[in-house]
């Protein structure tokens, strides 16, 4: 288990790099009190990874509540949500790209290592 202090630091660079200050779109083009819900539908059969994470990165805007529908390490098939997310317009839409790249990263690196992991290989070496 990685320190949760560690991903809090990543979580706070991540959105340093991705909005700075603010989300200068949203804020122009989004009405204020502007409400959305967001579902979090795999793309492709995976094995989830970085659920919590994501999670957390919606948790750094106020009003934004996350419904969790799968746990890391859950093996997902194309179509499913993983997970809905509710709150101000602006809030969402400033965090999920930061959230969709820890989760959309950590499960690749998951379900390959899951493909791997269940076929037999064998290595040649030569010296």
């Amino acid at each position: 288990m990685i320190d949760p202090t560690v991903v809090e630091e990543l979580i706070d660079r991540a959105l340093a790099e991705d909005i700075g200050f603010c989300d200068l779109t949203s804020e122009l083009v989004i009405p204020p009190d502007a409400r959305a819900e967001l579902a979090l539908n795999a793309r492709q059969d995976i094995v989830l990874a970085g659920i919590d994470v994501a999670a957390r990165v919606f948790g750094r805007r106020a009003g934004c509540v996350v419904d969790l529908r799968a746990s890391d390490g859950d093996r997902v098939g194309s179509g499913a949500m993983v997970a809905k997310v509710a709150g101000p317009a602006r809030a969402l839409l400033a965090v999920e790209r930061t959230a969709l790249n820890f989760l959309q990263h950590l499960s690749g690196i998951a379900t390959l290592t899951a493909a791997v992991g269940s076929q037999r290989i064998s290595t040649v070496f030569e010296y």
